[in-house]
C-alpha cells in the first residue's frame, strides 16, 4: 500500500544522470581540446620566464597519453634527421633568496646566505627546464616511470646569490641502451652570466625503463654505458673516512620536491608511493647529493674553480632513513659515498669532486 503514495520522479530527476554525464563529457572534451591547441609543438622553445609547474605537469600527462605505446622505446633516427630539443629562458634570472635559504636549511648547509651558492643549488631553480624538455611532445620518450642515473655539475667560476644568469636545457641526441634494456638520455643544462660566459653546466642522466627490461638476454649492442663517473675499482682502493650521519624523515621528499618542482608521487607520501611499487616514499637523489655536499663542506673542504661534482645513483632510499657519509682523498680527487646505516655494504650513491 505504501507504494501508492510514492511520488513519481519528475522529468528533471529522470534525466539528471544523463545530463551530468553529458556535461562532464563536454567539459572533458573542451579541456582536452584546449590542451591540444596550447601544447608546444616545436622542438625548440624560447621563454621569457620560468615555465609554470602546473602547465608542465599537464603537458607531461598529455604527452604520456599520445606516447603510451612508446614507453621504454626509442625512435630510430638518422644522424641528419636528429632534431635539437631545447628550452631557453631569454631573460636573465636572479636567484630566489627565499628558496636558497630553505635549500640550505633542509640540506644542513650552514654557510652564510651571501656566500657562493652550493654546487647542487642551480639545478634546483632550473630543474623545471629539464621537466619542460621532457614534457614536449617532440621528446622521443615517455618519461613516466623514469629515474635518475647520474648527475654531473660543473662550475667554471664561483657563482654568487646576486648573479643574474641566462638558463637553457637541451636533450643530448645520443640515446643509450643499458644492459637491462632501459634507455638513457642526458639533459644538459647551462647558465651564462651577464657577459655571455658559460659559468655552469649540469648533465643529468635519466633512465627510461624499458618494457622488456627483466627478460633474460635483453642486453643490446652498444649497451655498455661509457660515461659512468665512479669505477668500482676506484671505490675499493679508497681509504674511507666516516664524516657523519644523515637522518631523513618521511617528509624529506616533499620538502625538496616543493623546492625544485619535482612533486613525483613516489616522493610525496607512502599512500602514493605504494601505487608505484614502493612501500614508503623515496628520497630525491639530488637531495641526497646536496646533503653529502653539505657534510663535506662542513669538514672545511675548500673548492678550487673550475670544478665538477659527479655522482652515480646506485639504489633508492626509502624514507625515513639514516645514512652514513664517507669521503676519501685520492690524488687530486675527493671521493664520497652514502651508505645505509643498517648495512654499510649497501651503497646508495657514489661521487667525486675534482678540479677540472
Amino acid at each position: 500500500m505504501a507504494n501508492m503514495y510514492e511520488k513519481a520522479p519528475t522529468l528533471f530527476e529522470h534525466f539528471a544522470p544523463m545530463y551530468l554525464y553529458v556535461t562532464f563529457t563536454m567539459l572533458l572534451l573542451a579541456t582536452m581540446t584546449w590542451v591540444y591547441m596550447n601544447v608546444p609543438t616545436e622542438s625548440q622553445l624560447s621563454l621569457t620566464a620560468w615555465p609554470k609547474l602546473p602547465w608542465i605537469y599537464i603537458q607531461i600527462m598529455f604527452s604520456a597519453l599520445i606516447k603510451g605505446k612508446e614507453l621504454g622505446t626509442v625512435k630510430k633516427q638518422k644522424a641528419d634527421e636528429q632534431e635539437i630539443i631545447e628550452v631557453r629562458v631569454l631573460m636573465p634570472k636572479a636567484f630566489d633568496l627565499k628558496t636558497l635559504s630553505k635549500f640550505k636549511l633542509i640540506t644542513g648547509n650552514s654557510s652564510p646566505l651571501t656566500s657562493e651558492v652550493p654546487l647542487l643549488y642551480p639545478i634546483v631553480e632550473s630543474f623545471r627546464l629539464c621537466m619542460q624538455v621532457m614534457a614536449l611532445p617532440r621528446f622521443p620518450l615517455n618519461v613516466l616511470g623514469s629515474v635518475l642515473a647520474r648527475n654531473r655539475a660543473e662550475f667554471f667560476q664561483p657563482i654568487h646569490p646576486t648573479d643574474r644568469l641566462v638558463y637553457s636545457c637541451r636533450m643530448d641526441s645520443v640515446l643509450r641502451t643499458t644492459a637491462k634494456g632501459d634507455t638513457e638520455v642526458d639533459l644538459i643544462s647551462t647558465a651564462l652570466n651577464a657577459e655571455g660566459e658559460l659559468v655552469w653546466k649540469n648533465t643529468l642522466t635519466v633512465i627510461v625503463l624499458g618494457k622488456n627490461r627483466f627478460k633474460a638476454g635483453s642486453k643490446a649492442a652498444g649497451s655498455k654505458v661509457e660515461n659512468g663517473h665512479i669505477a668500482s675499482s676506484t671505490e675499493a682502493e679508497c681509504a674511507w673516512l666516516n664524516i657523519g650521519t644523515i637522518e631523513l624523515n618521511e617528509g624529506s621528499g616533499r620538502q625538496y620536491g616543493f623546492l625544485n618542482g619535482d612533486v613525483n608521487p613516489i616522493h610525496m607520501h607512502s599512500f602514493l608511493s605504494r601505487l608505484f611499487g614502493y612501500k614508503r616514499p623515496i628520497a630525491h637523489a639530488l637531495y641526497l647529493v646536496a646533503r653529502a655536499e653539505s657534510a663535506i663542506m662542513a669538514k672545511g673542504v675548500k673548492l678550487q674553480y673550475p670544478c665538477a661534482l659527479a655522482t652515480d645513483f646506485k639504489r633508492p632510499t626509502l624514507l625515513p632513513a639514516k645514512l652514513q657519509v664517507e669521503m676519501a682523498q685520492k690524488a687530486q680527487i675527493l671521493h664520497f659515498r652514502l651508505l645505509t646505516s643498517e648495512s654499510l655494504t649497501k651503497v646508495v650513491l657514489t661521487g667525486n669532486i675534482m678540479r677540472t
